[in-house]
């Protein structure tokens, strides 16, 4: 009736996009937030458990079904000085085309790149189509990185 309250559009309801939301850091349990002036030193890089956390919470909200994909088949599994690397395993039909595409990195970057404070480019890694050993560049990287040499067992 005309007493009755409007009800928002469903646009209205609607998320803001990726690019404008923004995570807030918490200090740990137990812990006073810092009050340091800007001056201060910057806070500590979030761990890359806890980064790819709040990437798959902001994905859930902006988009639904990129994040709960990504929360399913993917880890961060390095983060260096310009690259963030995204290792997705236990792939299901069509979740290959889906999520190792541009707009999936598009989505990924802006939200590691401000967590992290640089810029970062993501670079997927499908660890079911990894080969064997010397085939694996993650493999060789860790050998080189360790001095060691790779053999594969029949």
């Amino acid at each position: 009736g005309p007493g009755a309250p409007a009800l928002p559009s469903a646009s209205a309801l609607k998320a803001p996009p990726l690019a404008t939301r923004e995570l807030r850091p918490q200090a740990p349990p137990g812990r006073a937030p810092s009050s340091a002036g800007s001056g201060g030193p910057r806070s500590a890089p979030p761990t890359q458990s806890g980064a790819w956390s709040a990437l798959v919470a902001e994905l859930r909200a902006a988009l639904p079904e990129l994040g709960d994909a990504l929360a399913r088949t993917g880890r961060l599994i390095d983060v260096g000085t310009a690259t963030a690397r995204i290792e997705l395993s236990k792939l299901k039909d069509g979740d290959r085309e889906r999520l190792l595409t541009d707009e999936t990195r598009a989505a990924c970057e802006p939200v590691l790149s401000r967590l992290f404070g640089r810029p970062l480019a993501v670079v997927f890694e499908d660890a079911t189509r990894r080969g064997p050993g010397d085939r694996d560049p993650f493999t060789r990287d860790v050998a080189q990185l360790f001095g060691g040499h790779i053999e594969d067992n029949p």
